[in-house]
């Protein structure tokens, strides 16, 4: 006690820096929430986002399940084909004397599934607008190319991870890219 009433003003101080902390910290909390729906984003992106967008009976959304799982039965396998078939096609990168008409012949088959994929898709989004009604088929009409960019997930390049802009790095270049010095 006898500390306190000597250094009254060190006191009052320390009250008010305490307080001062306490508000701070309470304007980032309150400042920081986000509604729930807008910090989580919806399970199932583009299946939820076209059945909140066409609002979507729940015959409609039963449909669209069977749609979906469909969809993926069909696309699996050839997803896994289009996987190999790329990994064929740049493994000729490792070959020496590799013709054009190889390269051709292998880029060919990995053409041939996207192009197989493209076509399943869209008779999966042909099936779903028949199942709307015509106002929700305008709706439908207008929201298919953000529904597809949400399939196609993020677009660009990822962010450098350490926050510094993409160029030259500020200690040089790696090691194994450094020219040898002269003797």
């Amino acid at each position: 006690m006898n500390f306190i009433a000597k250094n009254k003003w060190l006191t009052v101080a320390f009250v008010i820096l305490i307080l001062l902390n306490v508000t701070t910290l309470a304007v980032f909390w309150w400042s920081k929430k986000v509604p729930l729906e807008e910090a989580v984003p919806p399970q199932g992106g583009a299946m939820t986002f076209l059945i909140k967008e066409l609002q979507l009976d729940s015959a409609q959304q039963q449909q669209l399940i069977v749609f979906r799982d469909e969809h993926r039965s069909a696309t699996r396998e050839i997803r896994k084909k289009n996987r190999e078939a790329k990994e064929t096609f740049f493994s000729l990168l490792e070959k020496e004397g590799i013709t054009a008409t190889e390269i051709d012949q292998a880029a060919t088959v990995s053409a041939r599934y996207d192009a197989e994929l493209s076509k399943i898709t869209f008779d999966h989004f042909k099936k779903i607008r028949s199942i709307c009604t015509p106002v929700q088929q305008k709706k439908f009409d207008e929201i298919i190319h953000e529904v597809l960019r949400m399939l196609s997930g993020p677009q660009g390049p990822p962010p450098p991870r350490d926050g510094r802009p993409p160029g030259p790095h500020p200690d040089g270049p790696p090691p194994h890219e450094r020219p040898a010095p002269e003797k």
